[in-house]
């Protein structure tokens, strides 16, 4: 009785230690596996996770960059505004009638009563000859199109192509002059 039930259990418990012992290797080697791809798959993630971060790093550095450099042109604008003598009669006084204005194509400075304008205009300001020549236009399309070409877009304008008739100078403040006999369209490039 009990030696054979003993006997049986033996047995029994032989075969499992066998069966555990064939299955550790395995199951060793299968964790070993398991773990393996786990780090590889971590790795790229991390990978990956780091080069969106420099990605999202090198947009952000761009961008303050390309602040700064908006920044420095418009504190170079001011500076260059405050120190700015009208065109026509090389005066830099203001008074509260009579600012001193500037194109917003070619950037001449003139004072309002130097050049005939009542009041200071609510947006941009463009003299008569960017006028004449549909600068204004130019750059209005500009600033629609980025806010930073507007701050400079002055800056990127050749000199008109006129002249004064009456003074050898070929930049700053022109109105445009008919001669007696002379119709506007004869010479559309005297000022």
């Amino acid at each position: 009785g009990d030696g054979t039930i003993l006997a049986g259990l033996l047995r029994k418990q032989e075969k499992l230690r066998k069966l555990e012992d064939s299955f550790e290797p395995k199951l060793r080697s299968l964790l070993t596996q398991a773990y393996q791809e786990r780090v590889e798959h971590e790795a790229q993630e991390r990978v990956e996770q780091r080069a969106e971060a420099k990605a999202s790093i090198s947009k952000y550095e761009a961008e303050i960059s390309r602040k700064r450099e908006a920044d420095s042109a418009w504190q170079a604008q001011l500076e260059q505004d405050m120190d700015a003598v009208c065109d026509v009669c090389l005066d830099g006084d203001v008074t509260v009638d009579n600012q001193i204005l500037f194109c917003e194509s070619c950037n001449v400075a003139i004072h309002q009563a130097c050049y005939g304008i009542p009041r200071v205009p609510a947006g941009d300001y463009f003299c008569k000859a960017c006028l004449h020549f549909g600068r204004d236009k130019e750059a209005r399309a500009q600033a629609s199109r980025t806010a930073v070409a507007a701050t400079a877009a002055h800056l990127r304008h050749k000199p008109l192509n006129i002249c004064c008739e009456l003074c050898p100078r070929r930049q700053g403040a022109f109105v445009r002059a008919t001669w007696e006999g002379e119709k506007e369209s004869d010479n559309p490039n005297k000022a």
